[in-house]
């Protein structure tokens, strides 16, 4: 028996392949979850297969694509089916840049990439160039003349707001890399949906996205790199 959930709630119940291969699968009627029933004809059966497609992205109880379970009277019955069906979901399961980007487990690298910034832009001693500038000043000016003025103008100096001047690139190092990951994965959403039916109306709209995919990688991401790549060399360019 097989089993297609369609976006408007819609349930279709059918045992023919091509009935299911036969809808529209766009709009409303776009296909979220299809999932497929077998059991021999004793009661209860001695042999069951079942197996789940859905569209996990609008799942908000799963974000596991595919499931399946497989019940049978021996050991190896259940092993070898078990084994045949996880090797052909393999050859179905492909790669998707948004379910990179948006994976709950992918929230480590913005993490570590706003840590790092802001480590990078931290100096051991935030206040001290500010103090140098302010007694090197005080020196030019002939108001410190005794160093034991001068140091009590270094310390005071130390303690006052200099420190306050790294609050903001700190704040944009730390949110940046979370605003352009955050952009990142609703542009993916988007141009590399991560979960698809391809077959009806939808054949059309995928590969729309994939064109726009296309795209992106080519013009503005390896735009970038080029870019980047360039500037360096002009550098080291007489």
């Amino acid at each position: 028996m097989l089993t297609a959930t369609l976006l408007d709630g819609s349930i279709i119940e059918t045992s023919v392949v091509d009935e299911i291969l036969s809808l529209e699968n766009a709009g409303s009627r776009q296909i979220k979850k299809i999932s497929l029933e077998y059991k021999d004809k004793k009661d209860p059966a001695d042999h069951q297969i079942f197996v789940m497609f859905q569209n996990a992205e609008i799942n908000p109880d799963s974000w596991v694509s595919i499931n399946f379970s497989v019940v049978g009277n021996t050991r190896d019955w259940a092993f070898l089916a078990a084994a045949d069906i996880d090797e052909r979901i393999k050859r179905v399961i492909r790669l998707s840049p948004s379910f990179v980007v948006n994976n709950r487990q992918f929230i480590v690298v913005p993490m570590a990439i706003s840590i790092a910034l802001m480590l990078f832009l931290l100096p051991p001693s935030p206040s001290s160039p500010f103090a140098a500038d302010k007694l090197e000043e005080a020196y030019r000016s002939g108001l410190i003349k005794d160093p034991i003025q001068a140091l009590i103008l270094l310390e005071r100096a130390r303690g006052e707001t200099g420190r306050l001047d790294y609050i903001a690139p700190m704040m944009l190092a730390f949110l940046v890399p979370w605003i352009i990951l955050f952009g990142l994965g609703k542009l993916f959403s988007v141009i590399a949906p991560p979960y698809n039916f391809y077959w009806g109306d939808y054949i059309g709209y995928y590969n729309k996205r994939r064109s726009a995919q296309n795209i992106f990688w080519t013009v503005v991401v390896l735009g970038i790199i080029v870019s980047i790549i360039s500037a360096y060399i002009m550098r080291f360019l007489p």
